[in-house]
């Protein structure tokens, strides 16, 4: 089990690949807080011979859109609610490991 945190950071690369139609001139680049899960196992079928395989998915926050109103029958107080963007990231790693 792999439980963490850290941070993603996003660089864009050169400001040359933007399409003509748009009127920025380049893209900043930003690091945002992220967190991580993951785990694996490891497995040995033969006694110099094993297998493992893992995976981990870190979500990291970008932006929230609102969505719309929630309005609470019995208190008069409405509230906006949003809807989180995420950038999702997977990844998913195996190997043999030979044991002397």
């Amino acid at each position: 089990m792999l439980v963490g945190i850290g941070a993603t950071h996003y660089s864009p690369g050169d400001p040359v690949t933007l399409p003509a139609t748009t009127p920025l001139t380049s893209i900043d680049s930003a690091t945002k807080f992220a967190w991580t899960l993951g785990g694996g196992v490891k497995v040995y079928p033969a006694e110099h011979v094993g297998l493992r395989l893992n995976a981990r998915w870190t979500p990291t926050y970008i932006k929230s859109d609102a969505e719309g109103l929630w309005c609470d029958p019995f208190y008069p107080t409405c509230w906006v609610l949003s809807e989180a963007d995420y950038s999702n990231q997977f990844s998913i790693n195996g190997g043999i490991t030979l044991r002397f």
